[in-house]
């Protein structure tokens, strides 16, 4: 079991954000209970960001699970996610950023047990279009996608983000993985101060019972 977890909180230019720091130390320490072999970065940028997913990539092989959580800016364009690095120019576009959807196709090429791809991020931007990208992704990848100031909305700099906090009090439970995070989205349902800006986005072609617990 592997997991790849980015966080990226220092922009060289857009705004700067408190919780990706927290959260993947916290996610770090619960996936290790889990017998997860985890690799923690934080503020990549582009070649950086693009040098660890390959070697993540590599790490992945038949039967194995795979696990790979981004917190920090991104957006979606025609059905396309993109992860925003810290060194991301104004005035960015898709050439910049890293491609949810293509990361998920080298993840479905190893033949793994398991792919859950946690998206912590915005899924919008203020300005311009992006070009098209690539097709949708096939592979399970739970992700929440929300507005910078929904996910910011915790309290001081050393506390998780909304995300994180819920998922924390799921993420040991011995339960199919989609059931896990159904449960997440529920939880994260019944904070008034986040309803209608901040939801949980789950997709997946999941069939089999498959569990974070899993021995593998």
């Amino acid at each position: 079991k592997v997991a790849l977890l980015i966080g990226n909180r220092h922009y060289l230019h857009h705004k700067q954000l408190k919780a990706p720091m927290v959260d993947v130390h916290a996610l770090s320490t619960l996936l290790r209970q889990l017998d997860f072999k985890v690799v923690s970065l934080l503020d990549l940028r582009k070649a950086e960001m693009q040098m660890a997913v390959n070697e993540f990539l590599l790490l992945l092989d038949k039967g194995v699970y795979g696990l790979l959580y981004y917190a920090g800016h991104g957006y979606e364009n025609f059905g396309n996610s993109f992860m925003v690095p810290i060194d991301a120019p104004s005035a960015y576009t898709s050439a910049h950023c890293l491609c949810v959807q293509q990361v998920l196709q080298g993840m479905q090429q190893r033949r793994t047990g398991l792919n859950v791809f946690l998206l912590d991020m915005c899924r919008k931007r203020g300005w311009g279009l992006a070009p098209r990208g690539v097709m949708e992704p096939t592979l399970p990848h739970p992700s929440r996608c929300a507005d910078a100031e929904a996910y910011e909305l915790s309290q001081g700099e050393l506390s998780n983000g909304i995300f994180v906090t819920f998922l924390k009090r799921w993420l040991l439970e011995d339960e199919k993985i989609t059931v896990l995070l159904d449960k997440v989205a529920e939880d994260m349902g019944t904070l008034e101060i986040t309803r209608g800006r901040q939801a949980l986005e789950l997709r997946s072609n999941l069939s089999e019972r498959r569990a974070l617990t899993d021995p593998i």
